[in-house]
């Protein structure tokens, strides 16, 4: 909880670690964003590459899309 979640291949902020959800698979980050709303990331070794515990720090390669699923107005002019 409280880690901030960047882009691996840009470095850009996508938010911080509030919580998570487990349902059988691998668990899922919720993560909060600048606008204070939640994407779900799942924490898996495929999207979370780079995880860094003493800096609170995860940086991620998210398959695209995902963050447009989870926030409809991301794309949105």
């Amino acid at each position: 909880m409280g880690c901030e979640i960047t882009d691996h291949s840009t470095g850009r902020r996508i938010g911080a670690v509030t919580g998570w959800q487990e349902y059988g698979g691998p668990p899922l980050l919720e993560v909060e964003n600048e606008r204070g709303q939640e994407i779900l990331i799942p924490f898996a070794k495929s999207i979370c590459v780079k995880i860094d515990p003493a800096a609170r720090r995860i940086e991620v390669d998210l398959p695209e899309g995902l963050v447009d699923l989870n926030d409809p107005g991301q794309g949105a002019p």
